[in-house]
């Protein structure tokens, strides 16, 4: 669907909703919260941010697998949005340096309820801000599938640790629904303190948590799951077995 530019620009400037997913090297499809997508060419795509950043409606922003090159337009994004409704937040398959996602977390953090970080390539320092839930109160899910920077202890501190922060004293107090897919250093041992954690926080010793998915983490057999799952049966755990992956 074609639109003059000025019908764009005001698009845009007026949008709920962005997203940007690359479908050849050289454009870009952008949704807004119009029922049409919109195709812009690569080197438009700095202007679409310029007009973006003017929404003071703008509640999502979806930006997929968007090379390198853009992080310098990223930046441009994320410093200058006039919206103070940002509620989600997927910056899979991105490389976010730790500039960048300190400041998403900094400038957006007391607003947002959903972050999905699928395969982006973050590190433990990223971790570190999410470890302070003063920074995001709101926070009800987290994505970190697939996020083969994070290392073991990284994770532990942000899930488990005893003492930092408000309320849980780890991770957003509130989160609800933890993706941690194909985390090659995701043990049960971890799901199971996060757990713990998440009940300790709680005022009447309930615990308040949607659903982990630990689908393609080769440390965790399906006894521990099983395990999991006895010990918080209103939790849903997402887990597939080896040997049901094999299977044709």
């Amino acid at each position: 669907m074609r639109y003059p530019p000025a019908s764009i620009a005001t698009l845009l400037a007026t949008a709920h909703s962005l997203t940007i997913i690359p479908f050849s090297p050289t454009t870009s499809m952008v949704t807004t919260a119009y029922p049409q997508p919109l195709a812009i060419y690569d080197s438009t795509l700095f202007h679409s941010f310029y007009h973006i950043i003017s929404s003071s409606n703008l509640t999502s922003i979806t930006l997929r697998a968007l090379p390198r090159k853009y992080i310098g337009q990223l930046h441009f994004l994320f410093s200058h949005l006039q919206t103070q409704k940002l509620q989600h937040v997927d910056l899979a398959g991105i490389h976010v340096p730790n500039h960048l996602f300190s400041l998403i977390v900094f400038r957006y953090g007391g607003t947002l309820v959903s972050l999905d970080l699928e395969f982006a390539a973050i590190t433990d320092l990223a971790l570190e801000l999410l470890g302070r839930p003063e920074k995001l109160p709101k926070l009800r899910a987290l994505g970190l599938a697939g996020c083969l920077g994070l290392t073991k202890g990284g994770l532990k501190r942000l899930l488990c640790r005893e003492g930092v922060g408000v309320g849980d004293g780890g991770m957003g107090v509130g989160v609800e629904v933890l993706d941690l897919r194909w985390g090659m250093d995701v043990e049960v041992e971890l799901v199971e303190g996060w757990l713990q954690k998440r009940q300790a926080s709680s005022t009447d010793g309930r615990i308040i948590v949607g659903s982990v998915d630990i689908r393609g983490c080769e440390r965790i057999t399906i006894n521990g799951v099983e395990e999991l799952r006895r010990k918080w049966p209103g939790v849903e755990i997402k887990f597939t077995p080896k040997s049901s992956l094999r299977k044709v």
